[in-house]
C-alpha cells in the first residue's frame, strides 16, 4: 500500500461509559423489585427483561483504502443508510426466552426483505 501512496482511513465513533455509581443506584432498585414481587405473589415468568436493538439494512464500511493526503473520502452506498429493522429480544427471569419481535421502519419500495 505504501508503494501506491495508500492508507487505511477510518471514521470516529462515540462510546458511553458506565457511571461510577451504577451499582450504588442499581441495588436499591433491585431490593425494591424483590420486595414488591414477594408482597404481591408475582411469579418469575411474569418478570421480563427486554432489549431493543436496530439492525441497519445497509451498513456502509467506515474504513476504505484511499490515497494518502486526500481531503475528501467518499464511500459509496445504496442510499438506504437510515433504513433499519428494530428487533426486541426478551427473556423471563426464570430463563425462558421469548421469540424476538421485529419491526420494519422506513422501508423503501426497491428493497426486498424476507424475515424468518
Amino acid at each position: 500500500m505504501k508503494r501506491n501512496s495508500l492508507t487505511i482511513r477510518t471514521g470516529s465513533h462515540v462510546g458511553q461509559q458506565i457511571p461510577f455509581n451504577a451499582e450504588e443506584k442499581a441495588f436499591p432498585f433491585l431490593k425494591e423489585i424483590i420486595r414488591i414481587r414477594r408482597n404481591n405473589g408475582i411469579s418469575s415468568e411474569c418478570i421480563l427483561n427486554m432489549d431493543e436493538t436496530a439492525l441497519q439494512l445497509n451498513m456502509p464500511f467506515h474504513k476504505t483504502v484511499h490515497k494518502v493526503g486526500a481531503k475528501i473520502i467518499a464511500i459509496k452506498t445504496l442510499r438506504q443508510e437510515k433504513c433499519r429493522i428494530s428487533l426486541i429480544f426478551s427473556i423471563c427471569s426464570n430463563g425462558n426466552k421469548l421469540k424476538p419481535l421485529t419491526f420494519l421502519k422506513e422501508i423503501k419500495k426497491d428493497i426486498f426483505i424476507k424475515i424468518y
